[in-house]
């Protein structure tokens, strides 16, 4: 009896030492996904405006004909114009995103919706607030 209980302790204390413990994700609201929204469009702006300017810096800077003296170096200005193109199309993915987003905080909204309740004689239809999820398929 002794070695049965023991073992059952045994598997108790494992299964809990070796199993994984799920942590809910918190489920973010309309709120939280147009907050979202608007930072990833503020961000994607910002990366286009200041990309462009860089870019178009560099260039202005560039010689395209060229000089003969040998201390001038269109390296600065050509790298100037290529990082300045890399950040402003950077700037696509959060535009993306935050479209993405938007369209989240749309579909989500709270209604009430009639669920049936089991009373003393059958089902009875009840008001209840409900997380609603738009799917478009």
């Amino acid at each position: 009896m002794k070695k049965h209980l023991l073992l059952s302790l045994l598997f108790a204390l494992s299964m809990n030492s070796f199993c994984q413990q799920r942590e809910i994700a918190p489920t973010l609201t309309k709120q939280d996904y147009l907050q979202k929204s608007k930072k990833q469009k503020t961000t994607a702006w910002i990366l286009l405006a200041g990309g462009t300017t860089v870019g178009f810096i560099g260039l202005t800077k560039f010689n395209f004909a060229g000089s003969e003296d040998p201390e001038f170096s269109n390296t600065p200005a050509t790298v100037m114009f290529f990082s300045g193109i890399a950040v402003a199309i950077t700037s696509i993915p959060f535009f993306n995103a935050s479209k993405k987003n938007k369209r989240r905080a749309a579909a989500i909204s709270i209604k009430n919706q009639f669920v049936p309740n089991i009373q003393s004689s059958g089902l009875v239809y009840k008001p209840t607030p409900c997380l609603v999820m738009r799917v478009n398929l």
